[in-house]
């Protein structure tokens, strides 16, 4: 898929059909090119901008799909709760269905996905990152107002335009963790897609090292 055919339509129809195929009972589809572009650019923004329930269906399958590959690789070693692969991949599950918005861990979530053989060796130690930074209470709002949009140099990034917002050449205002980005240049659009990024991570460590303990 070219970057003209990667944009706010193509992406929510993808979402959509990979979501009625994964609730019809095709939970093993695989994630199709464009989706994993798309959480690719979920990763560098955390901007939630489309309905949960079917973003929620492609992190869930991705979530699979990378603890599965890191099993087979690497196997998996019980921690002292006694729970088994299964029952901890189950457990994952039900922590991400149980948001009825996206937690505002987003963005640091699909960044270990994406990145996970990055940041891990073993199973277990995925699971627990996983784990926590599904054991937040915060979420985030839908940003419906939205373009995507590509950025030579950059790459994809999500541009936000309220309506009601006049057209300004600079960051007009933050809130609720989005930005409303209007006609940026590709440095002012970087550092402030940067920004947002420093605001998250902030934001996620400070409410995960308030959560329940669990051993590495």
């Amino acid at each position: 898929m070219n970057s003209s055919d990667f944009n706010r339509e193509t992406v929510d129809a993808s979402l959509r059909e990979f979501s009625t195929s994964r609730t019809s009972g095709n939970a093993n589809l695989p994630i199709p090119p464009d989706l994993e572009r798309f959480l690719g650019l979920l990763s560098k923004t955390g901007v939630a901008c489309y309905s949960w329930a079917v973003m929620r269906e492609l992190i869930e399958a991705k979530l699979v799909n990378v603890v599965d590959e890191f099993h087979e690789k690497n196997g998996f070693v019980e921690q002292k709760c006694k729970r088994n692969f299964e029952k901890r991949k189950s457990d994952l599950i039900e922590l991400l269905r149980g948001f009825e918005m996206p937690p505002f861990t987003l963005q640091r979530l699909a960044e270990v996905l994406i990145h996970s053989e990055e940041q891990y060796k073993l199973t277990h130690k995925l699971m627990n990152g996983i784990e926590k930074l599904l054991s937040v209470t915060g979420t985030l709002p839908i940003c419906s107002d939205f373009e995507i949009v590509y950025v030579e140099d950059i790459g994809d990034v999500i541009r936000l335009e309220p309506a009601e917002s006049p057209k300004s050449n600079h960051l007009t205002k933050i809130e609720n963790g989005c930005e409303d980005l209007m006609e940026l240049s590709p440095a002012q659009e970087y550092q402030n897609t940067n920004a947002h990024n420093n605001i998250q991570e902030d934001q996620s460590q400070a409410e995960v090292s308030n959560q329940m303990q669990i051993d590495f």
